[in-house]
């Protein structure tokens, strides 16, 4: 395959899924601070829950995190209620589940990821490329329309890259907590890219602060298979960067889903029914 035609793949591919993620996303604004964090929008058995990393989430969300959307919101619309939240107590990872009274107004007209989109992949398929998707701090854009109205456009980063081995894992700073297999995602986030999303490349990437909570998507390419672009699977959160090593660590998804076990009983059967052996729920 042709330079040119691999640059046409990797463009298409990213658009593709982009597309499949779309009304999926959300980014997460703090109004007491117009600090952002990042989260994943996702339905099991009729209730919504934003997945997210536990440090994005205060402990009274309700009245202070707004979640962005694609449709224009504006502060007199008010906040949307949470019926639940929850964190890692160790593992920094969160949810915010809407208040059902909300979904319809704040979240109507967009779809939802479900359960049948995420996977169980631990560390991540080496060579097997996927997506960080979520709001980097940088490319947001606010506006003072008035003395008492202003105009927050948050911009969603796809970023491109493969997991990191296990053998190709950085060294971490004694301050936090030690890398283990069980539980992180390693990827590479050089300063700049060595290809766009439009195929011109390279381009710089942002700091990736805003972006913490996006979630780590498999793009699902397997050899003899023809790709769908629908068929993407979440399988971690993104949480943390270290700007000196320009790494991005992440959870592995199946963490989130042992805190909703943890918490929320009647999702139980389900959650067991789904990923099954795949994760140890009661450790």
């Amino acid at each position: 395959m042709e330079h040119d035609e691999k640059n046409l793949v990797f463009t298409e591919s990213i658009d593709g899924s982009r597309a499949a993620l779309a009304g999926k996303i959300t980014t997460l604004v703090d109004r007491e601070n117009l600090a952002n964090g990042s989260g994943t929008l996702i339905q099991i058995l009729g209730r919504v829950f934003i997945c997210t990393a536990g440090h994005v989430i205060p402990s009274n969300p309700t009245g202070r995190i707004w979640p962005l959307l694609r449709q224009i919101r504006h502060e007199g619309d008010g906040f949307p209620a949470y019926a639940s939240f929850g964190r890692h107590p160790e593992l920094d990872v969160g949810y915010l589940e809407i208040h059902p009274d909300a979904i319809e107004k704040y979240f109507g007209g967009d779809t939802f990821t479900t359960i049948d989109h995420i996977a169980v992949r631990g560390s991540g398929r080496p060579q097997h490329s996927v997506l960080v998707v979520g709001a980097p701090a940088a490319h947001r854009e606010i506006t003072r329309d008035s003395r008492t109205e202003m105009t927050y456009k948050a911009n969603v980063m796809t970023y491109w890259t493969v997991p990191l081995s296990v053998s190709e894992w950085p060294v971490v700073p004694v301050v936090n907590r030690p890398p283990d297999e069980s539980v992180d995602i390693f990827l590479n986030y050089p300063k700049d890219e060595a290809i766009s999303a439009d195929g011109r490349g390279p381009v710089d990437l942002p700091n990736p602060e805003g972006v913490s909570g996006g979630g780590i998507w498999d793009q699902e390419f397997n050899a003899g298979r023809v790709w769908d672009p629908s068929a993407i699977k979440l399988v971690g959160i993104q949480v943390a960067w270290n700007e000196q090593e320009r790494y991005l660590r992440g959870i592995q998804i199946r963490h989130w889903l042992r805190l909703l076990y943890r918490d929320i009983p009647s999702l139980r059967p389900v959650l067991q029914e789904r990923f099954g052996p795949d994760v140890v729920w009661d450790q």
